[in-house]
């Protein structure tokens, strides 16, 4: 199980980072909510391969709901963990003009909303608190680690082993 759950987990991770590197270098102008949308395909694909896997080959197809949540979580945690390091420590993985950029953006569409100076002022100030690396870090854990407990669940009650009913 550790094999399986160490190379979907870095598997998550890479893909994670990768994903992220063409997000803050070329897609950060026209994305929207589609960033968030392929992060979790990203964590929940993984996690589901990952369970199927280690139900296949570690536990020969009948894997238990204990057992399926617990790969699951683990490829969560390495996920996690490495999409976080990644993060704090390489953001904005070579963009030097992100800031200054994402800045821009967010203010001349509030100024098309018709917001007055000083709400544009206020909102582009947390905007800066928020791109510092730590900050990006702690959201990118937790955001990988909520959307992959919530997908180990669903796909551990759906890859588990059925038990069937009898009828007396």
């Amino acid at each position: 199980m550790l094999k399986t759950t160490v190379k979907f987990g870095i598997l998550a991770g890479i893909f994670l980072i990768l994903w992220d590197y063409l997000l803050y270098n070329y897609l950060y102008v026209q994305v929207g909510y589609y960033a968030i949308l392929v992060q979790v395909i990203i964590i929940a694909s993984c996690i589901f391969f990952g369970i199927k896997e280690a139900k296949n080959k570690r536990y020969e197809g009948d894997i238990s709901y204990k057992n399926a949540s617990l790969t699951g979580f683990i490829i969560t945690l390495y996920a996690a963990v490495l999409f976080t390091t990644v993060v704090y420590y390489f953001y904005p993985y070579g963009n030097l003009n992100f800031e200054r950029d994402f800045v821009r953006i967010i203010t001349e569409k509030m100024k098309v909303t018709g917001r007055s100076a000083e709400e544009i002022k206020k909102e582009v100030q947390t905007a800066k608190e928020y791109l510092k690396p730590h900050s990006l870090a702690l959201g990118a854990f937790y955001n990988t680690l909520i959307i992959g407990v919530i997908f180990t669940l669903i796909f551990s009650s759906i890859l588990r082993k059925r038990i069937p009913f009898k009828k007396e």
